[in-house]
């Protein structure tokens, strides 16, 4: 939960991999979604509450478990508020469990440079 730690304890940056708007929004279609009652894991939310810390988005474009639009709209919501850097790394013809394995060197790469700008 990105947003309890963050306000928990220091933290110099968040690192979402294959990251969910919600579970209900993994589960039925994504318009739906706000109005499942208890709905769990409701990133959407959460996102634009992540003022002040840097933000790296990994998915994969060919993700079958969390489409790849979650991880294209959970940048756009944590883009409306954070000030100071939120930045997406689409995985071309990745899936959901593959990225590190399909393409490690723009993978491990991109982490490499978001932790050393830290």
């Amino acid at each position: 939960d990105a947003e309890r730690r963050v306000g928990l304890r220091p933290c110099a940056g968040l690192i979402v991999y294959s990251g969910l708007l919600s579970a209900a929004s993994c589960a039925i279609k994504e318009f739906l979604a706000p109005f499942v009652p208890g709905d769990i894991m409701v990133n959407r939310k959460k996102m634009e509450k992540i003022t002040h810390v840097p933000i790296l988005i990994i998915h994969g474009s060919s993700d079958d478990v969390v489409p790849f639009s979650h991880g294209q709209q959970l940048y756009e919501l944590a883009m409306k508020r954070n000030t100071v850097g939120v930045s997406m790394l689409e995985m071309d013809g990745c899936g959901h469990n593959d990225v590190e394995f399909r393409s490690a060197k723009k993978f491990f790469g991109a982490l490499r440079r978001f932790i050393q700008d830290l």
